[in-house]
């Protein structure tokens, strides 16, 4: 990402998406990476998708199996697999991530989680689709998840 760009991101007030546009068509199997509790907004993101286009299928990357142990992420996923079980799903750990993102229209993924997979391994990113960088910033509006964790804040 060039340093204006991170710049502008970083230094914004509202939430900011940089899309990488890998000869975009449609949205239909999407990948949304989650290394972060912070990172829940992306599963309210999936719900949208799916709510507005039949077709879009959901694999979630779970690298450190938070949907298992975090209850907020754990509530929002069970709260989708109730409504869209044949629709979404976690894919699990690959030792080979290479053949990962070829299977993939597009990906979502938070601005922090893309900066943490470009530290670690950045060869990992010449084979991503069409992706979504996000960073969020916190809204005076809502507060994303509804306290008692039974539905998603829209």
């Amino acid at each position: 990402m060039k340093d204006k760009t991170r710049y502008f991101v970083e230094r914004s007030q509202c939430s900011v998406g940089i899309f990488v546009n890998r000869s975009f068509t449609d949205i239909t199997h999407t990948l949304i990476v989650i290394r972060s509790e912070a990172d829940q907004f992306l599963l309210r993101y999936a719900r949208r998708l799916m709510i507005n286009n039949q077709q879009v299928t959901i694999d979630i990357d779970d690298v450190h199996e938070l949907l298992y142990t975090s209850p907020l992420l754990s509530d929002m996923y069970k709260d989708l697999q109730e409504k869209f079980s044949n629709r979404i799903k976690i894919i699990g750990n690959r030792s080979n991530r290479d053949s990962l993102y070829t299977h993939y229209s597009f990906m979502l993924i938070s601005y922090p989680s893309w900066n943490e997979m470009l530290r670690i391994n950045a060869d990992e990113f010449r084979k991503i689709p069409s992706t979504l960088i996000i960073n969020k910033k916190p809204s005076r509006f809502t507060t994303g998840y509804y306290k008692d964790h039974s539905k998603f804040s829209d």
